[in-house]
């Protein structure tokens, strides 16, 4: 468990206006993912999802779409957390990117 303190400040870097902040925030993410628990892992993945549909940094985009992969790993997210990704257009999205949500969506949504 990472914990209220760290999970709020996962969320702020998130959200930040800067986007080297959610690049690290989203390295973040994955060094820790043994560390998270269900409702964590939950809070997260659903953040990741909903702010990755909104990213306007390519860069950015890929990864979140990586860190939401990584916490996919842990087999606490659920389809429901990932619902805001079917709204991505593959053709914005650089070959990595595409990647990622290319698995997420045949292994949720398919």
């Amino acid at each position: 468990m990472v914990g209220n303190e760290n999970l709020i400040e996962i969320v702020k870097g998130l959200v930040s206006t800067n986007p080297q902040v959610r690049e690290e925030t989203c390295e973040r993410v994955c060094d820790w993912l043994q560390s998270f628990d269900q409702r964590e892992v939950s809070v997260v993945s659903s953040l990741l999802s909903s702010v990755a549909v909104l990213e306007s940094d390519a860069d950015c985009l890929e990864s979140e779409l990586h860190a939401i992969g990584e916490l996919t790993e842990t087999g606490l997210v659920e389809a429901v957390q990932l619902t805001p990704l079917c709204s991505l257009s593959m053709e914005r999205l650089d070959v990595s990117a595409r990647e990622h949500l290319s698995y997420l969506m045949s292994e949720y949504f398919q």
